[in-house]
C-alpha cells in the first residue's frame, strides 16, 4: 500500500480593499487547500495554509477551513495564524465535495479588522485497478502492468505490501483508490490492497 501522502494543492489569490477617508488599502492573500484520505480510506482531511503578500504589517491572524460532503455533513476549525485544518469522515460519500479557508485579520494602516478566504470544489471518486506480473522487493511487490478483464483504469502504479506472513507475490492484485480531483490536479491514493484470482473489471 502507498505510505506517502501525496497532497492535492490548489492555489487562489484573493485581493481585496479597505477604504480610509480617501485612502486605499490593498490586501493580497494567497490560501492552498490539501485534501486526502486516510490510509484506509475511512477519514478525508483538509489542511489550509494562508500567505500573507500584503507587504503590510498586518497581526492577529485567525485561519478557518470547513470540509462539506455531498450529503451536507460538514467540519471546520479555526485557530490562530495563517495555518488550520480538519477532517471529516467519508463514509462512502463520492462525488462534489466543498473545501472553504476563511480568516480574520488586524491592518494597523487601516485602523480596521479585514478578512480572506476562498473555496474549492473537490471531486472524491471510488476507483479500482486489477494488476499482474509482480516483480518482488525488500518491502513489498512492484507491479508491472495492468490486469484487466474490461474497463479503462483511471488509477495506476505503485509498490505495494501485503502484510502477514511472506508468502511471495500474489500472481494478481486488486487495488482499491480513492481520487480526489481539485481543478485539474488528480491524485489517486491506495486506500485497500488484495490479491486477486485473476484480472478484473477496471475503474
Amino acid at each position: 500500500m502507498k505510505t506517502a501522502r501525496l497532497m492535492l494543492i490548489a492555489l487562489a489569490l484573493f485581493a481585496t480593499a479597505a477604504c480610509l477617508s480617501g485612502q486605499t488599502c490593498v490586501y493580497n492573500f494567497s490560501e492552498s487547500i490539501n485534501v486526502y484520505p486516510s490510509s484506509d480510506g475511512s477519514t478525508i482531511y483538509a489542511l489550509t495554509s494562508v500567505v500573507d503578500d500584503s507587504g503590510c504589517n498586518h497581526s492577529n491572524y485567525t485561519t478557518n477551513v470547513s470540509l462539506t460532503s455531498p450529503s451536507g455533513r460538514s467540519a471546520n476549525a479555526g485557530i490562530p495564524g495563517l495555518y488550520s485544518d480538519t477532517a471529516l469522515g467519508f463514509d462512502g460519500e463520492t462525488g462534489a465535495w466543498a473545501a472553504q479557508t476563511t480568516g480574520t485579520f488586524w491592518c494597523p494602516v487601516a485602523g480596521t479588522w479585514a478578512g480572506f478566504g476562498n473555496g474549492w470544489e473537490i471531486l472524491v471518486a471510488n476507483t479500482r485497478t486489477f494488476y499482474m506480473y509482480p516483480i518482488p522487493e525488500s518491502n513489498g511487490c512492484e507491479y508491472t502492468a495492468t490486469a484487466c478483464a474490461s474497463g479503462t483504469p483511471t488509477c495506476t502504479g505503485g509498490r505495494f505490501f501485503l502484510p502477514g506472513p511472506a508468502v511471495g507475490c500474489p500472481k494478481y492484485l486488486a487495488v482499491s483508490y480513492l481520487r480526489i480531483t481539485i481543478a485539474s490536479i488528480v491524485e489517486c491514493y491506495s486506500v485497500n490492497v488484495i490479491a486477486a484470482g485473476g484480472p478484473g473489471n477496471c475503474t
